[in-house]
């Protein structure tokens, strides 16, 4: 049976399947458009950034009658995590980011069966790495096969480092350890407390580009990179 797993937990582990395989949109790029006077057509300014897409999985499940209700609860609870993960089972090696689910009616066709839709939010139709979650250092992700990636860098040291990606400076005090988050454009420590005035520097000068990147940092410190790949 086709299987999907959200926000850690898979739908077979509450006895719900997906009754097809999800057909996937592709990903579109967020483009502006604009006209000029006296030419055909429409010119179109494409940017780095994806739209949304809608993943709309039918899924259904049998049991109880006594356990209809309970199991249907469990179901929206299960999918009111927002900002998280899904899985299909016939890609693990990927996923989506998923802003939120959207739940149909719970269609009861017999008093054992429900049936409903979801439909996932993703935040920009992409696929992302397992792989990409891991840590690496420098060397090992220099040359990016895939689209612009927004990585967090690991530093590990004491005093002032500087990071050269490209060509580009950013500094940061680090006591001990420090991760820099260039999506969400934060600095923090490892117990989460956010320290955005250790940093000096743009951190979108931090993404890595398709193709081949350079990388040097201060000596004295380690510095390691989730580079969070993502690919059409």
């Amino acid at each position: 049976m086709y299987d999907i797993c959200y926000g850690g937990k898979c739908a077979s582990e509450l006895e719900v399947y997906a009754v097809n395989r999800p057909n996937i949109p592709a990903a579109k790029r967020k483009s502006n458009s604009m006209e000029i006077a006296g030419r055909d057509g429409a010119l179109y300014e494409e940017e780095e950034a994806y739209e949304e897409q809608n993943i709309e999985i039918q899924m259904n499940y049998i049991g109880a009658e006594e356990d209809w209700m309970d199991r249907w609860r469990m179901v929206q609870e299960w999918l009111s995590k927002r900002n998280t993960t899904l899985i299909l089972s016939d890609d693990p090696d990927y996923f989506f980011r998923i802003s939120k689910v959207e739940l149909d009616n719970n269609e009861r066709s017999s008093r054992r069966t429900g049936k409903f839709k979801a439909t996932f939010v993703s935040k920009d139709g992409l696929y992302y790495l397992q792989d990409g979650l891991a840590e690496y250092n420098c060397e090992a992700i220099q040359y990016n096969p895939y689209l612009l990636t927004y990585p967090t860098y690991h530093i590990t040291g004491k005093g002032s480092c500087e990071l050269l990606v490209n060509g580009n400076s950013f500094s940061v005090d680090v006591s001990e350890e420090l991760y820099i988050d260039t999506e969400r454009r934060l600095t923090y420590i490892s117990d989460g407390t956010a320290v955005n005035h250790a940093a000096t520097g743009d951190y979108e000068d931090l993404y890595l580009l398709p193709g081949e990147n350079t990388m040097e940092y201060s000596d004295g410190f380690q510095v390691q990179v989730i580079p969070n790949w993502r690919r059409l």
